[in-house]
């Protein structure tokens, strides 16, 4: 690629990088031309992250409950058994 020196006025310069930009939006798949649509898709998209990180916190909450609850379970039928206890 040969490098040049180019010289652009402001508007021609902002024109340019409007188009870089429209055109790098455009390929995640937003459309510059309605920045509101945009704004409430990104606010939704935020929603849902939180929400699935909550879902994700509970449920490993309820699995590590019920794990240490089965881990405990079992000690004690172990532990009433070595007693000489007969279990339920």
């Amino acid at each position: 690629m040969d490098d040049k020196q180019v010289t652009l006025t402001e508007s021609e310069l902002k024109a340019v990088m409007t188009d870089a930009i429209v055109d790098a939006l455009q390929r995640v798949g937003l459309d510059a031309s309605k920045p509101i649509e945009v704004q409430k898709d990104m606010v939704h998209l935020r929603r849902w992250r939180l929400a699935v990180d909550g879902a994700q916190t509970t449920t490993f909450r309820a699995v590590f409950g019920i794990l240490t609850a089965g881990v405990l379970g079992a000690l004690w039928l172990g532990i009433k058994a070595m007693m000489g206890q007969p279990s339920p």
